[in-house]
This record gives C-alpha cells, sequence and structure tokens, in this order.
C-alpha cells in the first residue's frame, strides 16, 4: 500500500528514481580513491541510496509544513549534516575517512550539501510544476464557470423579448391562420424546451443543436418574413459528432443582430459543410450603430478554446462575415 501511494505521488516518484542516481555521484569518488572493496562498496552504496532517500522524505515532509520558504531550507541542512556526523560511524566506508581526515571529510560534507541541494531544487521545482497545473486546472474551471454563466445570462436577457415577440406572432396567426398558429406552437415548445433543459449541458449532437437552429430560424421567419433567407446543407453521417451548446444559434442570432435587413435588402444565412469543419456564413447589411461588443461570439470562441484548445477560425470581408466550427467525434 505505503509502496503504491508512492508510486502515485511525482514527488515521490522522483524520490524513488534519483536517489540511486545522487548515490552513485555521491559515492563514485570514494570507490575510485580508495582501496575499498567490491562488497563494502555495495553495502556502502546502498546505504548512502537509503539514506539520500530519506533525505528526500524528509525533505518533501519539511516543504509541506507553513514554515517560510528560508526556514525549511536552515532546516533542511542543518538536519542533514547533522545525520553526517552519525553516519560516520555507522557506514562501513567510516574507517577510511578516519584514516584521511582532512580531504575526505572535507569531500562528504561537500558532497552532502551537493546532494541535498539538489534534493531541494529537484522538490522545489515538483512543487511549482504542481502549482501551475492546478492553477491553470482552476483557471480553466473558472473559464468555463463564466462562460456557462454568460450562457444562463443571456438567455435569461433574450427570453424575455423574445418571448414578446413570438407570442404577439401567435396571437395574429390564430386568429389568421390556425394550422400555421399550431405549427408555430409547437416550434416555439420546442425551442423553449431544448433552452431550459439543455443549458446545463456543456456539449450536444449536432443534431440536436441543428433542430434547435431551425426552429429557431422558422420562428424568427415568421417574424421577419422574406426580408431573411437561409440554407442548410450538411451531411446525414455528420448528425452524430458534437458540438458546443448554442454555437450554432449564437452565430444565427449574432447575424440577425448585427446586421439591417428589409425585403429590398435580404439577410441570407447558409450553415454548410467545407474542408472537414461547419461554415456558417451571411451577407453583410451592417446597422449605422456602433461597432458591436461581439459578446457571444467571445463567449463561443472561449468554450471552443476550452473543449478544443484552439479559437475559431472568422473570416471577415467587406461582404461576408463567416465563421468555421469544428466538430468533435461522436
Amino acid at each position: 500500500m505505503a509502496f503504491m501511494i508512492i508510486l502515485k505521488n511525482q514527488k515521490y516518484r522522483l524520490a524513488l528514481i534519483l536517489s540511486p542516481l545522487i548515490a552513485l555521484y555521491g559515492f563514485a569518488p570514494i570507490y575510485i580513491f580508495t582501496e575499498i572493496d567490491i562488497a563494502e562498496s555495495v553495502v556502502s552504496y546502498i546505504g548512502l541510496a537509503i539514506m539520500i532517500f530519506i533525505f528526500w522524505l524528509a525533505n518533501i515532509g519539511l516543504f509541506q509544513t507553513k514554515m517560510s520558504t528560508s526556514l525549511k531550507y536552515a532546516v533542511s541542512y542543518s538536519s542533514i549534516l547533522a545525520s553526517q556526523v552519525i553516519s560516520f560511524f555507522i557506514l562501513p566506508f567510516s574507517y577510511y575517512f578516519a584514516n584521511n581526515p582532512n580531504s575526505y571529510y572535507l569531500y562528504i560534507i561537500l558532497s552532502t550539501v551537493v546532494c541535498n541541494s539538489i534534493i531541494l531544487l529537484l522538490i522545489h521545482a515538483s512543487a511549482l510544476n504542481q502549482a501551475k497545473i492546478t492553477t491553470e486546472k482552476e483557471l480553466g474551471e473558472l473559464r468555463l464557470q463564466h462562460s456557462e454563466a454568460q450562457i444562463k445570462n443571456l438567455l435569461q436577457q433574450l427570453q424575455p423579448h423574445f418571448l414578446f415577440n413570438t407570442l404577439s406572432i401567435l396571437k395574429s396567426l390564430i386568429s389568421e391562420n390556425p394550422s400555421e398558429a399550431e405549427d408555430y406552437t409547437v416550434r416555439l415548445s420546442e425551442f423553449l424546451r431544448y433552452s431550459v433543459q439543455s443549458s446545463s449541458r456543456e456539449l450536444v449532437t449536432l443534431t440536436e443543436e441543428l433542430d434547435f437552429v431551425k426552429d429557431f430560424l422558422a420562428l424568427q421567419e415568421k417574424r421577419f418574413g422574406n426580408s431573411m433567407t437561409y440554407s442548410i446543407e450538411l451531411p446525414q453521417h455528420l448528425m452524430s459528432t458534437r458540438i458546443p451548446i448554442f454555437a450554432l444559434q449564437t452565430l444565427v442570432e449574432n447575424a440577425m443582430k448585427h446586421n439591417r435587413f428589409t425585403e429590398k435588402k435580404t439577410l441570407h444565412i447558409e450553415i454548410k459543410f467545407e474542408n472537414g469543419r461547419v461554415r456558417v456564413s451571411n451577407n453583410k447589411l451592417p446597422k449605422a450603430i456602433k461597432r458591436p461588443s461581439g459578446t457571444g461570439l467571445a463567449n463561443l470562441n472561449q468554450r471552443y478554446q476550452l473543449t478544443l484548445g484552439k479559437s475559431l477560425e472568422i473570416i471577415e470581408t467587406d461582404r461576408e462575415f463567416t465563421v468555421f466550427i469544428e466538430l468533435l467525434a461522436a
């Protein structure tokens, strides 16, 4: 059980792997410049490796305390040097240091300091790396939560205004064309059902998002009449792929929000498959207002960065606005 805990923890794995290597660095000069035999050298090397592994464990525990960094380093070096005094009496090669106190005693002290410094640097680097990973993970989660909150906030802002318009249209249809009013009511209920039930999901299938967009466009078509047209050409084999929730709807809504269109100047929205991606484009009929904030598009782009690790490709010319959407495998 203890061994499994060591293997799962990055710092303990480093200690287990690098202790024999650091021990080899520390013991090599002793073996080369003294007359220690093979049996004693093996025992001494193993003892040194175990001692260095103990150094690792002690330093790992030390760095988990709430002491200041400078105090941690001071305690670490003091403890290691004190341990060396004890080690000279129990390790087999202490005899050789006793016979050569001036040179070898200084070497073992310096070697211990260097080995401990290496251990401290590796532990510190591991801690910094782990902190970076944790920070990036938390930042990603915060961004995702912020993204989801923005979606919900946009829906809350949209629904009252949207419902007012759609209910006004429904009221007129009931008196003018009851059968068309029935179809309109079904689409409106499906649109609202998807908005409420799917808003907590990060990804949906392309067919789910496409049905939602078709309902949205059909409702808007009743509102704007012949001033808006659209075409959708997506192959059937893509329908099981996944896409961020409200991705297509955001782009379609942006096209309607940021353009001024009439029956004489028709807005056309096109959704098609091109070069392995979904291409959503519209002709530009910009409103004579201040530059749009682009909050919806920025929100969608941020969600794509979190989900796929890359940004949307946006191409804008004088006549057309185009966004390419990557699809995720089912």
